[in-house]
């Protein structure tokens, strides 16, 4: 978002994967029935997510009906009730979803971040994710904290003028980026993993802190193969430089509202003495 702020021009590599991931397009979905009440496809992505009891025979009927009466199907589920071919039931559980959107809004949130932590307070989208150990699930809840702050960066970027419709927008311009063009001018974005096998002339490596590398579960586990696998991943990012190599961290971050001081892990530091100097060099 900051790349946004400054017209700095941009490519994202591997970005796909992360805006197709279903936790990521389920939340946009959400925001996008918020912009636009008639974009049907989101509507149907959502109905169900998380679990409401609305099937796919529900689902069909409602479809059909909005299509006899060219409605969008917001409305259709708005008035359930006037179609005899939907159960009590059904009926109850349509309205109850069009009740959740209708009191989900920007104005009320007051930004974009917030809007998604309503949504996701409202659904209940994620809840008991924390309560789990199952890789799966701290792999999800990783995905929904990450869009929630690109979410926070974007309000940051564009204070008044942010909107949920300018969000999306930012969101499908970073999904585009899957293919790299090397004599586009543009500043490329990617992961460490993304980065093997590729050189470039300037590389830049942020966020050397505790808990993002290494990443927190490496440090956490008890297998010392995981830190091993985060030190390999730093040397790959670090040798990808043919000319020039900048380390950077940040002095505090702010994580789930609440802002840190950081450091640079110990455990990295015992064998990557050169990036502990580079780093500390600039700050």
């Amino acid at each position: 978002m900051a790349l946004s702020r400054h017209r700095i021009p941009f490519q994202v590599a591997a970005g796909v994967a992360f805006y197709e991931r279903a936790e990521v397009r389920d939340l946009l979905a959400y925001l996008r029935i918020l912009t636009n009440p008639e974009d049907d496809a989101a509507f149907l992505r959502v109905v169900n997510r998380p679990l409401r009891g609305i099937g796919k025979t529900t689902q069909q009927r409602l479809v059909q009906w909005a299509e006899s009466q060219k409605w969008p199907l917001w409305v259709a589920a708005r008035r359930a009730d006037q179609n005899p071919a939907f159960s009590k039931q059904a009926v109850a559980r349509l309205k109850a979803f069009v009740h959740l959107l209708e009191g989900l809004s920007l104005a009320d949130a007051g930004s974009v971040e917030a809007l998604l932590h309503a949504v996701l307070d409202r659904t209940g989208y994620a809840r008991g994710w924390e309560d789990r150990s199952a890789e799966r699930d701290i792999e999800r809840l990783a995905v929904v904290r990450e869009l929630l702050r690109l979410a926070a960066d974007y309000d940051r970027s564009f204070g008044d003028e942010a909107t949920v419709q300018g969000f999306l927008e930012c969101a499908s311009l970073s999904s585009d980026g899957d293919t790299l063009d090397e004599t586009a001018g543009k500043v490329t974005l990617m992961t460490l993993h993304a980065a093997k096998g590729l050189e470039f002339p300037i590389v830049f490596i942020v966020a050397l802190e505790h808990n993002v590398i290494p990443h927190e579960r490496a440090l956490a586990g008890d297998d010392p193969r995981e830190l091993e696998e985060e030190r390999r991943l730093l040397f790959v990012g670090m040798t990808r430089a043919m000319k020039r190599l900048v380390l950077t961290r940040a002095l505090r971050r702010a994580v789930r509202g609440r802002v840190f001081d950081e450091h640079v892990a110990p455990a990295l530091v015992r064998r990557e003495k050169v990036a502990y100097f580079l780093v500390d060099s600039l700050r």
